[in-house]
């Protein structure tokens, strides 16, 4: 309920005065009130891959905040359910939801007198998917509610110590790129960073790109022991293999050396020059299987 006060006062000749008009008492029900939105939200995906809902209530409203909550755009749908509420935090965090799609958010709150506000703007978590077996494409909603993409950057892992490394800054506008596979070896892992206007970032899922099994062996060696080619061996992305079958054999058919390793030796030492027939079965880890036969000379 609302009142107005006038207060007058002055000294008219030698006299003081003071006076007081109130007016008429005019009532409201809370429902025809709505408070101010919350403006800053962002959201991102944190190290675990689930995601966290961060704002800033501040405004003019003077009223105290009782709750806070958080509502969730139903995919494929024109509708909004509520997630969460707080009633001190300002932010929602580890929501586990689907990683291979993006997920909207809007904030609400309600006073302490059981006013409603409106609702923030939408903050869209960004989705990183893989088109054609080697182009990354990921999604253009914004993270940061109702503040501008300044710029992307997409990160991939480094393969020695697992950390995600500046690859390529594009402009807010550019959504997709394709990476030069050929500088992985056994993984190549990509997460997109964005950054608002402000500084903000926002982190994208983990996507990783299977890549293709590379596997090469000589057709000769010596084992002369002069540092070069001493020992018949395999080269390439031998840690994505998962199962590994080599066997030699001389020209008369007998085995003379077999492994279930990748990462195998022979040296040869107690074989004679000549040519030798191996058979050779792989299996990796994104389910490549190939079975190989050839010869390789000893000398």
């Amino acid at each position: 309920c609302f009142k107005v006060t006038n207060t007058i006062s002055g000294i008219f000749y030698d006299y003081k005065y003071l006076g007081k008009s109130i007016s008429n008492e005019v009532c409201l029900e809370s429902d025809m009130i709505i408070a101010p939105a919350i403006n800053n939200i962002y959201t991102t995906l944190n190290e675990s891959e689930e995601i966290d809902v961060y704002f800033d209530p501040t405004s003019d409203w003077t009223t105290p905040i009782e709750t806070f909550f958080l509502h969730y755009f139903i995919p494929f749908e024109n509708d909004t359910i509520t997630l969460d509420s707080s009633i001190t935090e300002l932010e929602f965090r580890n929501i586990a939801l689907p990683k291979d799609q993006s997920h909207c958010f809007i904030v609400s709150y309600v006073d302490t007198c059981g006013i409603s506000s409106d609702v923030s703007p939408e903050a869209c978590t960004i989705s990183l998917e893989e088109t054609d077996g080697s182009n990354l494409y990921w999604t253009s909603n914004s993270p940061f509610g109702n503040k501008r993409i300044a710029s992307y950057t997409l990160l991939s892992q480094n393969e020695i110590n697992q950390t995600f490394e500046d690859y390529q800054v594009f402009s807010a506008n550019e959504k997709q790129f394709s990476p030069d596979l050929s500088k992985f070896e056994n993984q190549a892992m990509f997460r997109v960073k964005a950054i608002s206007e402000n500084g903000v970032e926002s982190y994208s899922n983990t996507l990783e790109i299977p890549l293709k099994l590379r596997f090469f062996i000589p057709k000769a060696f010596s084992p002369n022991s002069d540092g070069i080619n001493d020992t018949f061996r395999a080269f390439g992305s031998l840690e994505r293999i998962t199962v590994f079958s080599i066997k030699i054999y001389n020209r008369d058919g007998k085995a003379v050396f077999e492994s279930n390793s990748p990462k195998f030796e022979w040296d040869g030492s107690q074989n004679n020059p000549g040519t030798y027939n191996y058979t050779i079965s792989i299996s990796s880890s994104n389910n490549e299987r190939f079975q190989n036969y050839g010869q390789i000379f000893l000398f």
